[in-house]
């Protein structure tokens, strides 16, 4: 019998693994958000900026499934159905266009992961609530950048809580339109992005047009699987701690500050440079430093419902190139 590789903090395999990290303080952190656990309801009403201030912090890894089931209220949504909807749904049997491309796709979702082994049980968990997910929802059904999402709702809890947090990722959080045929959320994403990098990079965007390079181009991977497939693990979880607490905007700030803060070198580069530059740029991503200068980036509510309004009644064709 051969030994399993080892493994990262998240489960991937990690050959030359090296132990990071100050465990005194991890356990001072953890007691804290298990005493703000303890008085959510206080906390989440009268102390939401704390709790803001807290989650940008980073929220304990052990405790990141609970705490997003809780910033996403996923009991609203599983109490509106009867108590075994979940667990009927996961074994009702169906041949669908959905689930021929859910199993197309289970390989290909965190292969590198050690709970999605090929036909391990995290495969078949995947499986299962993505399934689930097609049935209760047939006019969405599913789309590949699902796959990821839910791969790591399941690294953190269990299949019906993973289930239900899809459910609120697509209700509560406005994402459904990223995933339905067509992906209308998406373009309308793209659209915000090439007017915000208008707005904000205009030496850049310049550049880029001046190239034929949109900045939307690469925005596709790594909003539809809210950065998890694109960024390093521990940099795509901060950013899921801020999404289930602030919303989506963080997505488009994210978006911004990485190109900041690449602007200089990207000026410099032709256009194969820059493609090339743009595919590695995740690798030099440092948690602490993507969050604090990606809250560099002032972006409102107000802005992004303008820029939205504005492509659904009459978009400025500047921007709808991707």
């Amino acid at each position: 019998m051969t030994e399993d590789p080892q493994v990262d903090r998240y489960g991937f395999a990690a050959p030359n693994l090296v132990s990071l990290g100050n465990l005194s303080r991890d356990n001072a952190r953890l007691e804290k958000w298990e005493d703000m656990l303890l008085r959510w309801e206080y906390n989440i009403t009268r102390r939401a900026d704390f709790l803001k201030k807290r989650i940008r912090k980073g929220v304990p890894d052990c405790l990141r499934g609970r705490v997003w089931s809780e910033l996403a209220e996923i009991e609203k949504f599983r109490t509106q159905y009867a108590k075994d909807y979940y667990k009927n749904l996961s074994e009702t049997e169906c041949e669908s266009i959905a689930v021929r491309d859910i199993l197309l796709d289970i390989n290909r979702t965190f292969p590198g992961h050690v709970l999605f082994k090929s036909n391990g049980d995290g495969q078949k968990s995947l499986f299962r609530v993505l399934k689930a997910f097609s049935l209760h929802d047939p006019e969405l059904g599913y789309c590949q950048g699902m796959g990821f999402v839910t791969a790591l709702f399941l690294m953190y809890m269990n299949e019906e809580d993973a289930f239900w947090l899809l459910e609120a990722l697509m209700k509560k959080y406005n994402m459904r339109d990223f995933y339905m045929v067509g992906m209308p959320g998406i373009y309308k994403a793209f659209y915000k992005i090439n007017s915000l990098f208008k707005n904000y990079l205009p030496t850049l965007w310049r550049h880029f047009i001046g190239l034929n390079i949109y900045p939307s181009l690469f925005a596709s991977s790594w909003l539809m699987t809210l950065y998890v497939n694109a960024f390093p693990m521990d940099v795509a979880l901060r950013i899921l701690d801020i999404f289930f607490n602030e919303g989506p905007k963080i997505i488009f700030r994210v978006y911004l500050s990485v190109f900041k803060n690449t602007k200089d070198e990207l000026l410099r580069l032709d256009c194969d440079g820059i493609l090339d530059r743009i595919r590695t740029i995740p690798d030099s991503l440092i948690p602490d430093s993507v969050i604090k200068n990606t809250f560099k980036i002032s972006l409102s509510r107000k802005k992004l419902k303008f820029l939205e309004e504005e492509y659904e009644n009459s978009p400025n064709s500047e921007f709808m190139n991707w």
